[in-house]
C-alpha cells in the first residue's frame, strides 16, 4: 500500500505572496515549505513525500526547495488544483493520499500517522481532521483513496470543485462516499487557536513563536502539538498578535455546515438616511452594491423610491434611481457578467393608485446602469397586472432569467432575455400555490426558495433543469417569509429569511363597566418603524350586550358591525361612540389583493363606547404600521392590557445546506431584542467572509444595516 503526502504550494498567494518561501524565524534561514516537508518526513505511515506546484516560472523556487530536501515534485495547472493533484497521485501510483497544505509549518507527523491509522480502520473513501474543528487551525490534513480522487478528478465539473481538491469529495451527494471525521482528544483540543499562515499578522505570530520554541531548546523538526499549546498557555499574549485574522475558508480544511453552529457576525456599516429605509438587496464583487427602497419621511408612507449605492473603502457613492413616480418596493440588484447593474422592482404607480387606495395594483419595473449611467425605468411585463417580487439572474448561457410572483392568484412565472431588455412570455412555475420566490443557478441548475401558500407560508425549495419541470426538493417547516437562496465559494447553499409577525393581531382583555362607558386609551410608542397606531376592530359583549365596531374608508362591513369613517369618528352622546380627536382613514392594499381596513393616527387617542354598566369582553384588532411589532399601549378604564414588547417582532434566521434537500439547524442572525427584517441574500467575498444586509428597527430609526461575518 503506497501511501503519500502531497503538499499543496504555490508562490501566488493573493494575501501573502511567497509565504511558503519566508524564513521561519525571520532570520532562521529555514523558509516556511522547509519546516512542512521536515516535519512531514518524521510521519512513519509516509511512503513518498511529493511538492504539487504549479507550471507558472515564479514557482521554479519551490521545486528547487522540494530537491533541495530529498523530496518529489509535480508541476500543473495552477486554477485546477484538483487536475494537479491527481495528476500527482498518477504520476507516482499513490493508493492512499494524504493532502497538506504547505503554509502550517507546524503540522503534526503523529496526527498524520494517526489519521492515516483511523482511515484504514474506518476503511473509509475520504477521512479528515478538520470537517468537524477540533485540533488547532492548521493541523489539518485529508486522506482519500485513489480511486475516490480519481472519481472526484472524472466527475467534478463546478470551478470551485476544480480550485478546492475535495470539495467534490465531500460536499457530493450523489457520490455516495463514507466519510470519516478524526476528533482530536481532550489535551489536543483547541479548535480555536489559528496556526496557518495567510497575512502579515500570521507571519509575525510564527516568528515570535519560533523565538519562542527556540528558547525552550524545541527543535523546528521535533516540537509537537502539546508543546506549542504550552508555550501559547504561558505567553497568551501571542495570541492576540493574530486575532483579528478572517480564515480564507476554502484555501484550507472543508467547514461542516450541517453541524454550524453559526457564523459570527461583526457590523460592518449602517445606514441611515433618517428616513425608513427597507429591503436591501447586495450584490459582492469587486465592489459591495446594495439597493433598497426607502419612504419619503419617517412619518409619510404614502410614495417610496428606490435608492443604489456603491461602496468603495467605506466611501459610498449613492443614487437615486426613482422619484416619487409611485410606490416603489421589494428591489432586485444583479450584475451581469459584463459588470452592467440591474435593479428590478414592483410598483404601484397606476394614476391615482398607490398600496393605501382601493382597487390597487403592481407592475414589476427595472432599469440598468453602467459607470455612473443608468437607463429609464421600463415594464417587462406590461400587458400583466399584479407582477411583484422579481428575482433576475444570469445563467452560466449568457441568458438573463427573472422569476417573479402574482400574489393575488398565487402563482409564480419565469421569463428569459438575451439582453435583459425584451423577454420572453412568462412560464407558470407549476407548482401550486406557491410566491414570492428568490433564484439562483449552479450550471444547468435552477434553483428558488419560495413560500407555500397553503400551508401558513412554510419556506420550499425548487429545483428545475429547463425552467419548465419543476421538483420540490424540501421544506423548511418554520413559518417564514421573504426567503433569499445564494450558492456560497465552496458550492454550499445559504438560505435566509425571516419569521412573519406582519398579519393583524387581536388582544384581548375583560373590562368592568361601572359609570356607562368604556373608555380605550391607545398611545403609539414612537420607536423606529412604530410612529403611528392602527386599527381594524373593536369588539365589546357581554352576557346580553354585544357591540362590533369596523373601521376604515371602505363602504361595506359585517351586518352587524358599526362602519367608523370620516364622517363619524368623532365622539358624540347622540351616537354614543367615537374617538376625541381626529384620525386617518385608510385601506392598505397589498401585492396580494388583500385590504385591510383601519385607522390610524401619531397621537395618543381615547375610543369611547357608552355601555351599560356590567362585565364585558374586549376584542381589538391592531395591525402593523411599518414594524411587525406593533408597539403600542392599550388601556381600557384606567387598567393596561398591552404594553410595547408584549408582541412578537421579526427575527430573522439563516441555515445551510450542501444539496438542498438536508438543512442545518436555524440559527438566529442576532438576538438582541430589536426587530430584523428583509434581509439580503448571504454572500462571499474571495477571502471567504460573510456578508448580509437587513433592515433594522431600533428604538429611533428604520435603517439598513450590513454585517461582516466569519
Amino acid at each position: 500500500m503506497n501511501v503519500g503526502v502531497i503538499i499543496q504550494a504555490r508562490s501566488t498567494s493573493t494575501r501573502l505572496p511567497g509565504k511558503v518561501l519566508l524564513s521561519l524565524p525571520a532570520h532562521g534561514g529555514i523558509a516556511v515549505l522547509q519546516h512542512v516537508i521536515r516535519r512531514v518526513s518524521k510521519a512513519e505511515l509516509v511512503n513518498e513525500i511529493i511538492v504539487a506546484t504549479t507550471v507558472n516560472a515564479t514557482d521554479n523556487p519551490i521545486v528547487a526547495m522540494a530537491h533541495e530536501e530529498g523530496v518529489q515534485s509535480f508541476r500543473g495547472s495552477e486554477e485546477d488544483v484538483l487536475g494537479r493533484f491527481y495528476g500527482a497521485a498518477l504520476a507516482f501510483q499513490l493508493d492512499i493520499i494524504v493532502r497538506i497544505t504547505s503554509d502550517c509549518p507546524c503540522i503534526d507527523p503523529s496526527i498524520i500517522d494517526h489519521l492515516i491509522q483511523f482511515h484504514q480502520s474506518e476503511n473509509a473513501d475520504y477521512s479528515s481532521n478538520g470537517i468537524t474543528r477540533t485540533y488547532p487551525r492548521g493541523l489539518g490534513a485529508e486522506i482519500m483513496n485513489f480511486d475516490v480522487l480519481e472519481k472526484a478528478h472524472l466527475q467534478a465539473k463546478e470551478q470551485f470543485e476544480r480550485e478546492h481538491v475535495t470539495a467534490y469529495i465531500y460536499h457530493s451527494s450523489s457520490a455516495s462516499f463514507k466519510v470519516a471525521t478524526l476528533s482530536a482528544p481532550p489535551e489536543l483540543t483547541a479548535p480555536d487557536i489559528r496556526l496557518t499562515l495567510d497575512t502579515r499578522q500570521d507571519y509575525l505570530f510564527f516568528d515570535t513563536l519560533f523565538c519562542e520554541l527556540n528558547k525552550a531548546s524545541l527543535t523546528a523538526e521535533d516540537f509537537t502539538t502539546a508543546d506549542i499549546l504550552e508555550i501559547l498557555r504561558e505567553n497568551k499574549e501571542l495570541l492576540l498578535i493574530n486575532e483579528g485574522v478572517v480564515q480564507k475558508r476554502l484555501s484550507s480544511e472543508p467547514v461542516d455546515y450541517k453541524n454550524f453552529k453559526k457564523i459570527s457576525w461583526q457590523e460592518k456599516k449602517a445606514f441611515n438616511r433618517a428616513n425608513i429605509m427597507l429591503w436591501p438587496s447586495l450584490v459582492i464583487d469587486s465592489k459591495i452594491r446594495m439597493a433598497w427602497y426607502e419612504y419619503s419621511s419617517p412619518e409619510m408612507v404614502r410614495a417610496s423610491d428606490i435608492f443604489y449605492c456603491e461602496l468603495d473603502e467605506n466611501k459610498v457613492e449613492q443614487v437615486q434611481l426613482t422619484h416619487h413616480e409611485g410606490y416603489d418596493n421589494g428591489p432586485n440588484l444583479f450584475v451581469d457578467k459584463d459588470g452592467k447593474s440591474w435593479v428590478a422592482w414592483h410598483s404601484w404607480r397606476e394614476p391615482g393608485k398607490g398600496p393605501f387606495c382601493t382597487g390597487a395594483t403592481t407592475n414589476i419595473w427595472m432599469k440598468w446602469g453602467e459607470k455612473g449611467n443608468w437607463s429609464k425605468s421600463f415594464m417587462p411585463f406590461a400587458s400583466l397586472k399584479a407582477t411583484s417580487y422579481p428575482s433576475m439572474i444570469q445563467d452560466s448561457s449568457g441568458r438573463f432569467v427573472m422569476l417573479f410572483s402574482i400574489l393575488s392568484e398565487n402563482r409564480m412565472f419565469t421569463s428569459t432575455s438575451s439582453d435583459g431588455r425584451s423577454w420572453s412570455d412568462p412560464v407558470e412555475v407549476a407548482v401550486p400555490g406557491r410566491v414570492r420566490g428568490d433564484l439562483v443557478v449552479s450550471g444547468d441548475t435552477y434553483s428558488i426558495v419560495c413560500e407555500d401558500s397553503r400551508n401558513g407560508n412554510s419556506l420550499n425549495i425548487l429545483e428545475s433543469s429547463d425552467l419548465k419541470r419543476w421538483e420540490v426538493l424540501s421544506c423548511i417547516s418554520d413559518k417564514g417569509t421573504r426567503g433569499k437562496i445564494s450558492r456560497l465559494n465552496d458550492g454550499m447553499y445559504a438560505l435566509i429569511w425571516q419569521t412573519d409577525n406582519w398579519p393583524a393581531v387581536v388582544v384581548e382583555t375583560g373590562v368592568t363597566v361601572t359609570d356607562g362607558s368604556m373608555i380605550m386609551e391607545i398611545i403609539p410608542d414612537h420607536c423606529g418603524g412604530n410612529q403611528c397606531w392602527a386599527m381594524n376592530s373593536l369588539e365589546l359583549e357581554s352576557d346580553s350586550f354585544r357591540r362590533e365596531y369596523d373601521f376604515g374608508p371602505a363602504s361595506t362591513c359585517e351586518a352587524s358591525a358599526v362602519k367608523i369613517n370620516e364622517s363619524n369618528l368623532l365622539y358624540s352622546a347622540e351616537q354614543s361612540f367615537g374617538f376625541n380627536g381626529n384620525v386617518e382613514t385608510m385601506q392598505r392594499s397589498f401585492a396580494d389583493g388583500k385590504a385591510s381596513d383601519m385607522v390610524y393616527s401619531s397621537e395618543r387617542r381615547l375610543f369611547r363606547v357608552d355601555v351599560p354598566d356590567g362585565i364585558y369582553h374586549l376584542k381589538v384588532t391592531i395591525s402593523s404600521w411599518i414594524s411587525s411589532a406593533k408597539r403600542l399601549t392599550l388601556s381600557v378604564n384606567g387598567k393596561s392590557f398591552l404594553v410595547p414588547g408584549d408582541l412578537p417582532c421579526d427575527q430573522i434566521y439563516y441555515a445551510f445546506s450542501s444539496n438542498l434537500k438536508e438543512w442545518s439547524a436555524p440559527v438566529s442572525l442576532a438576538a438582541n431584542g430589536m426587530e430584523y427584517s428583509r434581509p439580503s441574500k448571504i454572500l462571499q467575498d474571495t477571502d471567504g467572509r460573510f456578508y448580509v444586509a437587513c433592515t433594522v428597527f431600533d428604538e429611533k430609526n428604520v435603517q439598513i444595516k450590513m454585517f461582516q461575518g466569519s
